[in-house]
């Protein structure tokens, strides 16, 4: 069955693939950096990576919350990610989104229906036309 091309639809897929590609992006860039600023008490990234791959996450925790780092830990990787992700979704809504969504029609002739700042271009444009006339 064939959807109508009026049909207004948005790059879904598309949408979460850059979202996602630039989260992975950015947090790969950012924790590191981050993990390194201000009064530290935990190991630099690289060694709580390895410690990581080393063990289970039950027992990274555990050494965490036995040295008492539990802020340190919140503050240099959850936080980031989160408002990383809160910034790739806000550039891919900028990126992809339209109000109202995309449709399959294209205008081939005949007059158009120009909204917001494309009809006060336009009139504009033709006032300065009619002018010099």
């Amino acid at each position: 069955m064939s959807t109508a091309p009026s049909t207004r639809f948005q790059l879904w897929p598309q949408m979460i693939l850059v979202c996602a590609i630039l989260w992975i992006m950015s947090c790969s860039l950012a924790i590191p950096i981050i993990w390194g600023i201000g009064d530290n008490t935990l190991d630099p990234f690289y060694l709580q990576t390895d410690l990581l791959i080393q063990t289970t996450w039950q027992e990274y925790w555990d050494s965490i919350e036995q040295e008492k780092e539990q802020f340190q830990f919140y503050l240099r990787a959850p936080l980031p990610a989160a408002s990383l992700l809160a910034l790739s979704v806000f550039i891919t809504r900028k990126l992809l989104w339209i109000p109202g969504g995309r449709e399959m029609a294209r205008h081939i002739s005949g007059p158009i229906l120009l909204e917001g700042k494309a009809a006060i271009s336009h009139a504009n444009a033709m006032h300065k036309s009619e002018a010099r006339k």
